[in-house]
């Protein structure tokens, strides 16, 4: 939660470490929700589901502006 952030472009990264054990269960699957503008009206939500399957992945999820 950034309640006094300095204004500016922010990226919302995930940055997927992966561990090197073999797994059977298949990749990490990430359900993602971003609010902005939390407890007020005009509140938002954003809600992604991000598959990380490669070593090291890198997403980006969401923008915010302050």
């Amino acid at each position: 939660m950034l309640k006094n952030a300095i204004k500016g472009n922010y990226k919302v990264m995930i940055d997927y470490y992966a561990d090197n054990v073999q797994k059977i269960s298949g990749p990490t699957i990430l359900k993602v929700t971003v609010y902005t503008n939390y407890g007020r009206k005009n509140e938002s939500k954003k809600i992604s589901i991000v598959r990380l399957d490669k070593e090291e992945d890198e997403i980006e999820v969401g923008n915010l502006k302050f």
